[in-house]
């Protein structure tokens, strides 16, 4: 072959590829109406999957030499008891609360083991208070057990105080109310089905003093699977919590508060109040909080504490359904603060990644997993063979499955590492079963945009039971009114159990007031905040 004629046949060829211009044979789908707009959808597609990668990867290297992951290996090791024990010593010398919020009658089958768990087996030295907040809709004899424990001092030195909050109906009211009695440096918050690891609270505290943030949140699993559904949730925990929650950090810096399992430095946590008229008081908050500059929020997967799962399908999808409702509603009002938010540009990209950016990481995720596999198979019907669909959306198809390997062999890693080798299958199902989980969260969007668009975007409690209980059924909240369902809600939808809410002060710094322990406290009236 002459030399002119190879040399100019390789240049068309790498301008073909690379551009989609001088090519010798055009690619045959673009020929067609729309191949070369689906080329750029998903070139497009394609940065979110690297940043995803690039995030899942540098999220994996970081957590290798996280101190406290160091700390997670030292305590369960048996062969380094004595500095295991010196290092007890050391982290369990901050003065600390507990807030247990709890909902009657929903959990009161779980709500005494919970208080036992938390005050005989958590590590931390410093002889802490547990506050047991609660509400509940009408009087209990139940509650007659609880205020028995009321002001109980243990063998360990540890204390029980129960505050029943008169007129509160959510979470979020329990615990403004119950923050007013939290004098301590440091105070962590569990979920009334929650049993945090042991060793858990240290290994939170050490990432605090290590990172010199405001508040640690660690991760969740299951400690009860009595079926393939809770298998499949525990697996999913796992992926979220030591792979997704640490490569969102790695790329944007910013951690987010998941309402249970977290530890805060009391003085943060007490400058706001959580909102009791939004599904997910604590994303609300934590965004909120985030873009005064104020509150740093870090995960530490190694922290951890095991929950029940929900008891049917049907509680499975109102959980599900609450969390999209919750994170949709906060991206829908405070996604037009980011801009004059007093945040470092990095800061402010970092928002909008994990707000409106998560619909574009979604259609990403779509567009490769979903629409693309159907155009490959539908092109290659057509033309009668596979392979013509040209080079260059071949080069984002190999690209795009390329990376969907290497976040695979990332899961995989971190099962090995941090999993026993019974969940390992689990994990690697959930991995490769994608395209169901991503149908799932395509719905629970769509009908989450939906309710919000409508304005029934309301609230309710998923009951969590042990296995042998019988589910209750969910008790209906109030309605939130949102800055989308004010935008969309047709004239016939005016009306609203719950009013706007207006912005509140923030929380004054003067010393509160101690109550009584067995003083029942009524929840104040006001609608949280905007």
């Amino acid at each position: 072959m002459n030399p002119f004629s190879w040399a100019t046949d390789t240049l068309a060829d790498a301008l073909c590829v690379g551009l989609n211009v001088a090519c010798r044979e055009p690619p045959k789908l673009f020929d067609q109406p729309g191949g070369l707009i689906f080329f750029f959808m998903l070139a497009f597609s394609n940065i979110f999957v690297l940043l995803l990668f690039v995030s899942v990867l540098g999220g994996f290297v970081t957590r290798l030499f996280d101190p406290a992951a160091s700390l997670a290996r030292t305590l369960r090791d048996p062969r380094a008891h004595e500095l295991a024990k010196m290092q007890r010593e050391v982290l369990g010398k901050p003065s600390l609360t507990v807030l247990l919020p709890c909902y009657l009658p929903n959990e009161q089958p779980i709500l005494m083991a919970t208080i036992e768990h938390i005050i005989e087996k958590l590590e931390y030295g410093y002889p802490f208070r547990l506050i047991v907040c609660y509400n509940t809709p009408k009087p209990m004899d139940f509650e007659h057990e609880l205020q028995r424990l009321d002001d109980h001092v243990y063998p360990n030195g540890r204390s029980i105080q129960i505050l029943k909050i008169d007129g509160s109906k959510s979470k979020a009211q329990n615990l403004n109310r119950a923050l007013d009695f939290v004098q301590t440096e440091h105070v962590a918050l569990y979920d009334a089905d929650h049993h945090p690891d042991p060793h858990s609270l240290l290994i939170a505290t050490a990432h605090m003093a290590a990172r010199g943030v405001s508040c640690v949140q660690g991760s969740t699993y299951l400690r009860s699977r009595p079926n393939l559904m809770a298998v499949y949730i525990n697996a999913e925990f796992f992926v979220t919590h030591f792979v997704f929650f640490p490569a969102m950090q790695f790329l944007t810096s910013i951690g987010v508060f998941g309402g249970s399992n977290a530890l805060w430095k009391t003085r943060d946590l007490k400058a706001y109040q959580f909102r009791h008229d939004v599904q997910t008081e604590d994303i609300e908050f934590s965004i909120r909080s985030t873009l005064e500059g104020r509150v740093k929020i870090s995960f530490c997967p190694e922290s951890r504490s095991g929950e029940l799962p929900p008891s049917t399908f049907r509680d499975l999808y109102k959980q599900r359904l609450r969390w999209a409702l919750g994170w949709d509603q906060v991206t829908l009002q405070h996604a037009s603060s980011i801009p004059s938010a007093k945040l470092h540009c990095a800061e402010k990209a970092g928002l909008y990644y994990i707000l409106p950016l998560r619909w574009g990481l979604l259609f990403s995720a779509t567009l490769n997993a979903l629409v693309a596999p159907i155009v490959a198979s539908a092109w290659a019907a057509r033309v009668g063979a596979p392979g013509q669909l040209g080079g260059p959306i071949e080069t984002c198809y190999t690209f795009s499955f390329s990376a969907f390997v290497a976040v695979c062999v990332v899961v995989v890693a971190n099962a090995v590492i941090h999993e026993p080798w019974q969940q390992w299958p689990a994990v690697l199902i959930f991995q490769l079963s994608g395209i169901l989980y991503l149908s799932w969260q395509l719905l629970l969007v769509f009908i989450s945009l939906s309710k919000i668009c409508s304005g029934t975007d309301g609230g309710w409690v998923s009951p969590r039971a042990p296995p042998t209980s019988r589910p209750k059924r969910p008790q209906k909240g109030r309605r939130a009114v949102s800055a989308w369902a004010r935008m969309c809600r047709r004239p016939r939808l005016r009306t609203c159990s719950c009013r706007p809410s207006r912005r509140p002060s923030r929380r004054p710094s003067a010393a509160r007031t101690r109550t009584s322990p067995s003083q029942t406290i009524r929840a104040p009236t006001t609608h949280g905040m905007a």
